[in-house]
């Protein structure tokens, strides 16, 4: 008797909640059909149409969907503590509810505590208050075709190593509904005591965020082994209609120059399904470079290139009249060389004041755009990622980046 019971009260728990979300729904007077597209506009991901509908199902009282629950409850503005608070027992009242801590706690007066003394600023706790009011912008991405283990490229900080370094990201949902950020990177190194190259692993976690107002993706992963190292990777937000997903996407990452270094390091990164085979990645660099569409090439540099490189070859024979025509003397300006030629008679500051007004006239641009598509984004889907889908970008014209 005792078992069907509680299982009686259980049920009649989740026909109170469904019972609450039905009645918001005849006051919408949204169909079940018009409140997906809706929740679909709204936060930028789709939910399962029949999960959906479960959702508002009366007569099913054996779940509750957690991703489509908060979803709805958000949408339809829902205290999402209070609508699926149990009733207390009052002959049984809650006596650990002192138990979680305070990250991730209720208020301390909603949990009755009474806390005495100074405690150090919680700084985790600081971060979340500070995002408490616009936490309907920032949502935890939950979306499935941003699940998998993608290969991830940048280039490193020695110019004398060209080569993009690489990275595997692994986003997965959790058994709680919400996706987790997993990156890792093999490290060679040389060990001072043994005098050899060794390998190490550098692991990051974090949370996928989707932020509404930019509908983009960013992921702010922390090291595992606890040093404060971390990683910022954002890049635009795609919805995919498709089971296939993310294929490919470029944008930014912002990390340290190195640990206790006060310097941070912002560049490109490319993000794609599968790693990208050894005869193509001589096209990375290229991809991994500011995203600027006018750029100064040194023409000696270009044809030493073509002697070596097919495709480059090819690229100079026939657009060599369009080459020609918009070829200009340049200045290959090394600020290092400038600011130390001892043996030139100037002040540093009169040469910081000459270099600086001759960048500001140069091709380098100020603002980078990082889009879900671009004009090469149909040659990384296609012939890098050998994806072979129809993906436009390859035609597109950005105004935005020629106004940079």
């Amino acid at each position: 008797m005792a078992n069907k019971e509680i299982t009686y009260q259980r049920e009649e728990y989740i026909k109170g909640v469904k019972k609450r979300l039905c009645e918001a729904l005849v006051k919408s007077k949204l169909s079940n059909a018009a409140l997906l597209t809706q929740l679909e506009d709204t936060y930028g991901f789709g939910l399962n149409r029949g999960t959906l509908s479960k959702l508002f199902d009366e007569n099913d009282t054996t779940s509750l969907d957690y991703a489509c629950l908060i979803t709805v409850c958000h949408f339809f503005g829902f205290d999402f503590n209070k609508i699926l608070a149990p009733e207390v027992n009052s002959e049984y009242p809650p006596r650990y509810r002192d138990i979680a801590g305070s990250d991730y706690g209720l208020p301390d007066e909603e949990r009755g505590i009474n806390r005495t003394g100074t405690d150090e600023v919680d700084t985790g706790k600081a971060f979340i208050e500070s995002l408490r009011d616009a936490q309907d912008q920032f949502l935890i991405l939950n979306d499935e075709g941003y699940e998998g283990t993608f290969t991830g490229y940048y280039l490193p900080e020695s110019q004398r190593k060209p080569a993009p370094r690489k990275f595997t990201l692994e986003m997965k949902k959790q058994d709680n509904g919400t996706m987790k950020a997993r990156l890792e990177q093999k490290i060679r190194f040389m060990n001072p005591k043994s005098k050899k190259m060794e390998t190490k692993s550098e692991v990051f976690i974090g949370v996928p965020v989707y932020v509404k107002a930019y509908r983009s993706v960013m992921i702010l992963m922390t090291s595992d082994k606890n040093t404060g190292e971390c990683w910022l990777l954002a890049f635009a937000y795609q919805k995919y209609d498709t089971e296939v997903g993310l294929i490919y996407r470029h944008g930014l990452m912002l990390t340290g120059e190195s640990i206790k270094g006060a310097a941070l390091s912002a560049e490109t990164f490319l993000l794609f399904n599968t790693p990208v085979k050894k005869d193509k990645q001589k096209f990375l660099t290229g991809l991994l470079k500011a995203p600027n569409w006018r750029y100064t090439v040194s023409v000696d540099e270009a044809k030493e290139l073509a002697e070596k490189d097919p495709d480059v070859k090819e690229f100079l024979e026939k657009f060599d009249k369009i080459l020609e025509m918009n070829r200009q003397d340049v200045y290959v300006i090394h600020e290092d060389d400038i600011l130390t030629a001892n043996a030139v008679k100037m002040e540093k500051y009169d040469r910081v004041k000459g270099l600086l007004m001759l960048k500001a006239i140069s091709t380098v641009a100020g603002v980078y755009h990082f889009r879900a598509k671009h004009r090469y984004t149909g040659f990384a889907v296609n012939y890098l990622a050998e994806a072979m889908l129809d993906e436009p970008g390859d035609d597109e014209e950005d105004s935005a980046e020629k106004d940079t």
